[in-house]
C-alpha cells in the first residue's frame, strides 16, 4: 500500500474484520496509537494495522492512582510515570518535562501494569504533543520577531543611505552653483581688465 492510503481500504483489501472490533491500533500492542477514525491514512513507520475485540482490550473505567508504584517499578527508563501523570492533570507539562517526560519511549508499560487502569502512556503522548505545539509556536514567533527587526533595520538602512545621498546631491548642487558663479564673476571680470589694458597701451 502506498504511503497515504487511508485504513479503511487497507482493511477492506485484506478482506475486512470478520467481528466488530473494540479498537484499531497502528503498529503493534504495546507502542502502536489506537486510531480514532478508519480515515486516518497509512504513514511511512506503519509497522501495520491490529482491529482488537472486545477480549483483546479488556477495557475498564480508569480509577484513581492508588500510588502504588507498579509504574514505577515496571518502567525501563526509571521514570516516575506516577509523578509525570499527576502534574500533566494538573496541567503543568512543563514540569512533567522537568522529571523526564522527553525520556519516555511510549512503550506503555506503565498503563499496562496499572491496577487503576489509568492511560498513562496517553497522557505523556498527550503532553509530548502539546509541548510540541508550544515549541512550534514559540519558534515561530521568534521567526516573526527576527523578520520584524530584520525589516526594521533594513528601513532604517535604506532611509539613512537615501538621506546621505541626497545630502552628496545637495553638496554636488552646491559645488556647482559656486562654481557657476565664479565662472560668472570671472568673465564679468574679464572685459574690464581688458579696457584697462587698452587704456594704458593708447595713453
Amino acid at each position: 500500500m502506498r504511503i497515504g492510503t487511508p485504513v479503511s481500504a487497507l482493511i477492506a483489501f485484506c478482506g475486512g474484520i470478520k467481528e466488530p472490533a473494540a479498537r484499531y491500533v497502528m503498529g503493534g500492542p504495546m507502542m502502536g496509537m489506537a486510531l480514532r477514525s478508519l480515515d486516518a491514512p497509512v504513514v511511512k513507520g506503519t509497522s501495520g494495522i491490529l482491529a482488537l475485540s472486545p477480549a483483546e482490550v479488556g477495557e475498564a473505567e480508569p480509577g484513581p492512582c492508588i500510588r502504588c508504584a507498579s509504574c514505577v517499578d515496571a518502567c525501563p527508563i526509571d521514570l516516575m510515570p506516577l509523578d509525570m501523570a499527576a502534574l500533566i492533570r494538573a496541567g503543568d507539562a512543563e514540569g512533567a518535562l522537568a522529571i523526564g517526560l522527553k525520556d519516555c519511549i511510549g512503550c506503555g508499560t506503565c498503563s499496562y501494569v496499572c491496577p487503576s487502569h489509568i492511560p498513562l502512556v496517553q497522557f505523556f503522548n498527550h503532553a509530548k504533543g502539546e509541548l510540541a505545539a508550544r515549541e512550534r509556536e514559540r519558534s515561530k514567533q521568534d521567526t516573526i520577531r527576527e523578520l520584524v527587526e530584520a525589516r526594521a533595520l533594513r528601513m532604517e538602512r535604506e532611509a539613512r543611505e537615501k538621506a546621505e545621498a541626497a545630502a552628496r546631491r545637495k553638496a554636488e548642487r552646491e559645488r556647482a552653483k559656486a562654481a557657476a558663479a565664479a565662472a560668472a564673476k570671472a568673465a564679468a571680470a574679464a572685459p574690464a581688465a581688458l579696457a584697462t589694458g587698452t587704456e594704458e597701451t593708447t595713453a
